[in-house]
């Protein structure tokens, strides 16, 4: 308040404190009467409402005047924000997943887990020789999804756990993945489509990103204005 008082400039009228009394009778639905028995209470009377209604538009006035009139955000800024940020206004990738399931063998059962793995085997061979693979889930796969050709659905590369992200992140389309152990099974994945959104335009979001910097460097010179003005305090305090 006292950095506003010393700018000559820097004034607020009668009819602006007025304007502010009646706008908070109003807003609390208050009389005149009852305001100024409810400043009674706290010991204060309309003139100190108006002086600390005066200071706080004084010190609002010069903290705008410091921080928000000089803000200038830029073209440019917004385009590094949107840069730095392209993981939030890039288009989702969502991957179409079919499988084929087979139990693991029981462990010490070694006639299981040859059976297994020439089971893996023979769908691998038949994989590579072209045999479609809806049709083979349908034959081999052991989940509930083998009638309808191991149909997944889409996922996002995040919504999978990481040893089958890692091994889905690389495929095409019509690629598969090799066989896989995932908790007590097997899966060998197959990627039937990828579907890749359009980015956001910047456009489309240079108001949001304008507002963002805007708020960030607000906060920053209110913080570096708020120290600069302690600072002051302090050294003529020392004086």
């Amino acid at each position: 308040v006292q950095a506003a008082k010393e700018l000559e400039w820097l004034t607020v009228s009668e009819a602006e404190i007025d304007a502010t009394v009646q706008g908070y009778m109003q807003q609390n639905s208050i009389s005149e009467t009852q305001l100024r028995e409810d400043l009674a209470k706290e010991g204060l009377t309309i003139a100190d409402l108006r002086t600390q209604m005066k200071e706080s538009s004084l010190a609002s006035s010069l903290e705008n005047y410091e921080i928000t009139s000089k803000l200038v955000i830029t073209r440019e800024d917004v385009l590094e924000y949107y840069d730095q940020h392209s993981d939030m206004y890039s288009g989702q990738t969502t991957y179409h997943l079919r499988n084929i399931f087979i139990k693991a063998p029981d462990a010490g059962n070694a006639d299981e887990k040859a059976a297994v793995e020439e089971k893996l085997a023979k769908i691998s061979e038949a994989i590579a020789s072209g045999e479609p693979f809806e049709a083979l889930a349908r034959k081999y796969s052991e989940s509930a999804y083998a009638d309808d050709g191991g149909e997944l659905g889409n996922f996002k590369l995040e919504d999978l756990s990481p040893n089958l992200r890692a091994a889905v992140e690389p495929l095409s389309p019509g690629e598969t993945t090799r066989p896989l152990e995932t908790g007590g099974a097997y899966q060998i994945l197959y990627v039937q489509e990828i579907h890749k959104e359009s980015d956001v335009p910047l456009e489309s979001v240079y108001s949001e990103i304008e507002d963002e910097i805007y708020q960030q460097q607000s906060a920053k010179r209110r913080e570096a204005w708020i120290k600069g003005l302690r600072d002051n305090a302090h050294i003529k305090i020392i004086e």
